[in-house]
């Protein structure tokens, strides 16, 4: 094929000679589905390159590490793709697979470009050939990027007594900003709760067991103040572990309105708001404000 000037059609009749049944079979569904013969014949090409090739991506070395060694089936290596993939390369990985990909390709592809679209990995990457910063100022730098989940592994890391080269490498693979642990969070508990049909306070605890151990503990605090688990699931679906946004949320924020002053306010501009009288009489007067008839 190199060196010839060959049209994308002859290439694939070059191809098709090549092929066993299987492959043929792919190469017809992929046509049904809209793939351009530019898409394919790139797919053939270069789908047998060795997958040893290069240095492993992060994200290779983030699915390696998640696998931890299980024979998983490529159902469930696709699952577990998709809680660690953002939006765009979820609907990217759906659509190959609608257009005849098999699932052993489409997991080839993302081991070697699950990455590209996570701008957080690019910038990490790319700080990490920084000669001039030091191993403490670099982390420094990736603990103010990454969401509150990470953070709290990273000091975790550093208390259980790991190395700043072990620290900055989990970083790197596994760290997450605010912004995608949040998306994860919503997309894992959208997918969890639509499994099966589940009563509110279900929902609930459902929510208590996917969230890190201080916002379980506030969402129980919460409950103990009278929220109903729809306000909780509202709150907790909308922003994840990140406590320091949920509370300043609006639904915390109460306005404070005061009547309009009256006409002869003047008037009193110089009356004594406060009122002295001896603890014998207030008992009399304000036993409602304490019936165990303690004064505070």
């Amino acid at each position: 094929i190199d060196g010839n000037n060959l049209s994308n059609e002859e290439i694939l009749a070059i191809l098709k000679l090549q092929m066993g049944d299987e492959d043929k079979e792919q190469l017809e569904m992929m046509l049904k589905q809209g793939c351009s013969p530019n898409e394919i014949i790139n797919h053939f090409m270069n789908r047998d390159i060795s997958d040893d090739e290069g240095e492993p991506t992060l994200f290779e070395k983030k699915m390696t590490e998640l696998m931890e060694g299980k024979n998983l089936t490529c159902e469930e290596i696709l699952d577990l793709m998709k809680n660690e993939l953002d939006d765009e390369s979820v609907q990217q990985m759906e659509e190959m697979l609608k257009k005849g990909y098999t699932k052993q390709d489409v997991i080839k592809y993302f081991m070697k470009h699950g990455d590209q679209n996570n701008e957080f990995a690019q910038e990490m990457k790319a700080l990490t050939g920084n000669k001039e910063m030091s191993k403490e100022e670099l982390l420094e730098v990736m603990k103010n990027k990454v969401g509150v989940l990470s953070q709290r592994k990273i000091d975790d890391m550093l208390r259980e007594g790991y190395s700043l080269d072990e620290i900055i490498e989990h970083v790197m693979t596994h760290g997450k900003t605010q912004d995608q642990e949040t998306k994860f969070f919503k997309r894992r508990m959208s997918q969890l709760l639509e499994e099966k049909t589940l009563t509110d306070q279900e929902k609930v605890e459902m929510l208590k067991q996917n969230l890190g151990k201080e916002a379980a503990s506030m969402v129980e605090e919460l409950m103990k103040n009278g929220l109903t688990e729809k306000n909780i699931m509202y709150l907790f679906m909308k922003y994840g572990d990140n406590l320091n946004s949920l509370v300043k949320d609006e639904f915390f924020i109460k306005e404070l309105k005061f009547p309009d002053e009256p006409p002869d306010a003047h008037l009193h501009k110089n009356r004594s708001v406060f009122h002295m009288i001896c603890k014998e009489e207030s008992k009399k007067i304000l036993p409602w404000m304490s019936p165990s008839g303690k004064v505070h």
